[in-house]
């Protein structure tokens, strides 16, 4: 078992991380905050079986994702008490200051708008596109979180992009451009 202090390092460095990932993978901000608190006990009760084959984070990465996904089966086998548009981003306060009010309205608009689309992809499919596209990951971190291939990630994140543009298709005028030129990119 690690020291308390060491413990509490990797908690502060990737409580964040593994928040956001939890809550984009999830939807729903208390699900998110048990799916973290969960996660770090977890790694806590395993630190001593970690062989630094990957970094922290994918590792943490692979234990949040591995809850979420099991807590989407469970979600899908009973009734859903929260929608992911009534919900705030928890990286941000309820108050999303900068720029015009019009612009704000835009950005939260946009920002519920990629929610819904990502709690209608499939578990599979949105846990690809927000390792990748949301939290970063390169491909071969995405494979080893999920425990795949890098040509299966490849696979999940074209076809997970490509329904989330025919969703935001319509949300938003355009027809899933996110504003700015910038569309869901391609496989790379």
């Amino acid at each position: 078992m690690p020291s308390d202090a060491a413990f509490d390092t990797i908690v502060e460095k990737y409580k964040d991380r593994i928040m956001n990932l939890a809550f984009r993978m999830l939807g729903s901000r208390s699900e998110a905050e048990d799916a973290a608190q969960e996660t770090f006990i977890r790694a806590f009760r395993a630190y001593s079986r970690f062989r630094g084959e990957s970094s922290t984070y994918t590792w943490l990465y692979r234990i949040a994702t591995n809850l979420c996904l099991d807590t989407i089966r469970a979600r899908n086998r009973a009734p859903q008490s929260e929608s992911l548009d009534a919900l705030g981003d928890p990286a941000r306060g309820a108050d999303d200051s900068g720029g015009s009010p019009e612009e704000s309205l835009n950005r939260r608009e946009l920002a519920r708008a990629i929610r819904i689309a990502l709690g209608e992809l499939s578990p599979a499919h949105r846990a690809a596109v927000v390792l990748h596209d949301v939290e970063g990951l390169r491909y071969h971190e995405v494979a080893r979180v999920l425990g795949c291939s890098v040509g299966t990630v490849k696979s999940r994140l074209f076809y997970g992009r490509r329904r989330l543009r025919e969703i935001l298709a319509e949300f938003l005028p355009g027809g899933g451009d996110l504003g700015g030129g910038w569309n869901m990119p391609r496989p790379d």
